[in-house]
């Protein structure tokens, strides 16, 4: 098998900067490019911070050191148009042969902030709050699952958001011009909530 790096690297969803030991670029993956507009052979050799050119290379550059690089967590970077990219910048140090080589996992945290800005457009007091690891994994689900077609099951207790993470996905479907229907099943007797799930075979069905 012959894989080099840089193929598994352009496999991976997130963004990739691979730096030598002295933080300049040695490469970016595809997805980093896409990201931040540069190709990898022109900033090849670039010291970090005039590339990814993130708030956090400013202030305090997770790779300074010389021991571990410092924990990383959200920040944002400028792409190559001076757009403003919110990212989640997760740094690791590998040790080689020939030295130390740092390598930054950018995850680009747009589609959460779009998410995040159209629940708080109709945010009411009954709103969906929270930013828990667990749910900021539910909220990068809402976009992939809501192009989908196939019925989604949600789970939850009682007053913990089910149906607003519903009407997020309604909104963020093909089908968001048309009207969000809410059942509450728990009212239902067991005949009419099939029905209503499932049909009824015309003149088969009587309700009181």
């Amino acid at each position: 098998m012959n894989i080099s790096l840089l193929d598994i690297l352009d496999a991976l969803p997130v963004g990739c900067i691979v730096l030598d030991p002295h933080r300049r670029v040695r490469t970016l993956n595809a997805a980093m490019e896409s990201l931040l507009g540069y190709a990898r052979d022109e900033v090849a050799g670039l010291p970090c911070r005039h590339v990814l050119r993130s708030r956090r290379c400013i202030q305090n550059c997770p790779h300074a050191s010389d021991g571990a690089p410092s924990p990383g967590g959200r920040t944002d970077c400028l792409s190559r148009h001076r757009r403003i990219i919110p990212i989640n910048l997760t740094p690791v140090r590998l040790t080689t042969d020939q030295g130390a080589v740092y390598l930054d996992i950018v995850e680009d945290l747009s589609p959460i902030h779009s998410l995040e800005a159209r629940l708080n457009q109709t945010a009411t007091e009954d709103s969906l709050v929270g930013r828990s690891p667990a749910m900021e994994r539910i909220l990068r689900l809402v976009p992939m699952v809501a192009g989908h077609s196939a019925p989604i099951l949600i789970t939850g207790e009682t007053g913990t958001g089910k149906e607003l993470i519903a009407k997020a996905i309604h909104a963020n479907s093909p089908r968001a011009d048309k009207p969000f229907v809410g059942v509450n099943s728990g009212s239902l007797p067991p005949d009419l909530l099939g029905s209503t799930l499932f049909g009824h075979v015309k003149g088969a069905f009587t309700g009181a």
